[in-house]
């Protein structure tokens, strides 16, 4: 195996940011979309961090800077009662500041038991390469869905998180 050299690849410009849901968020219609707008920034001197291109109000992600960006979601689900069929969390874009978004990425669990009286937990990740162009309208947010309303996406220790990582310029 060879190694190669890579200089003036293009990528500059590096940045990583990360959050996490603020509190534990209740499902509260079953089989219906619902905004996750609680984050909480993890910019402390002790999360790693590297620049501010992104910012977040009300659960919208806007972008100060065009670039290449991964886009990554982690979620965990816990079910509080029953089967929940399934939960999902869907990374959703919109080019028009706002107005319309649409689906990019989603994940999905199922969390049942035979013994309803125990907690039990499933997760998922949701990732996106996202090719930002127009910072003025293109924005992100993050759904949650389940099957049932006996469903809490958990917050503590980073159970439910999202990581965008700008790569490079376009």
């Amino acid at each position: 195996m060879a190694l190669i050299k890579v200089s003036n690849s293009g990528f500059s410009g590096l940045n990583i940011q990360h959050f996490r849901l603020g509190s534990d968020y209740d499902i509260v219609s079953a089989n219906t979309e619902e905004d996750l707008t609680d984050w909480d920034e993890l910019n402390s001197s002790t999360q790693g961090f590297i620049g501010s291109s992104i910012s977040e109000t009300n659960g919208v992600f806007s972008f100060s800077q065009t670039g290449i960006y991964l886009i990554d979601g982690y979620f965990t689900a816990q079910r509080t009662s029953g089967d929940v069929r399934f939960a999902s969390m869907e990374i959703k874009s919109s080019v028009d500041g706002g107005s319309n978004y649409t689906t990019i990425s989603s994940g999905l669990e199922s969390i049942s038991s035979e013994d309803n009286s125990s907690i039990w937990y499933g997760g998922g990740l949701v990732r996106r390469i996202q090719k930002v162009n127009d910072t003025t309208n293109q924005r992100i947010k993050f759904m949650a869905t389940s099957s049932s309303s006996a469903c809490v996406f958990k917050s503590s220790e980073n159970r439910t998180n999202a990581t965008f990582l700008r790569l490079g310029d376009i």
